[in-house]
């Protein structure tokens, strides 16, 4: 009988974590997509740049900053984008209250042989703590997606 508790008790605790899990994750899903129906009447800077390779001092690529402000001047959706070498990478970082809580990366290779290790990854964040991704790759892991935001931010101030 005790074991039979037990169960039941184990059961409704994985039970109940996984609704309290699903619910911050339609929050932020909701988050996002308001940001997304609001994006038109926002306010967006741009900054962009070449990429130059150092062994032949030649353009071969280039990247972009897209950062969109709330009506407080807060960033609340930074999307970079850059190509070189035939590889397509965005980032979209969704924002709420200044803490990071969705990304959105697009990786995308333009060479024929490639072009099947192409990816798109969603990741869910609550206090820089990675809540969900939708796959796991060990090259685009949580570490470097913060690692990328860092970068990121570095180049629009």
């Amino acid at each position: 009988m005790k074991k039979y508790i037990l169960f039941l008790f184990l059961l409704s605790y994985s039970f109940y974590g996984q609704q309290g899990f699903d619910s911050k994750k339609n929050n932020i899903d909701s988050i996002v997509n308001f940001i997304k129906n609001k994006q038109h009447i926002l306010k967006e800077s741009i900054t962009e740049g070449e990429i130059i390779s150092k062994k032949l001092f030649k353009k071969n690529g280039g990247w972009e900053v897209y950062v969109l402000y709330n009506d407080l001047n807060i960033p609340i959706r930074i999307t970079f984008s850059e190509n070189i070498n035939h590889v397509y990478r965005k980032y979209v970082y969704y924002y709420d209250n200044k803490e990071l809580i969705f990304v959105d990366f697009q990786i995308i290779f333009q060479k024929r042989k490639l072009k099947e290790k192409s990816k798109n990854i969603k990741y869910y964040f609550e206090n820089k703590q990675l809540l969900f991704a939708s796959e796991y790759d060990e090259n685009y892991n949580s570490s470097s997606i913060l690692l990328e935001e860092i970068n990121i931010k570095n180049l629009i101030n």
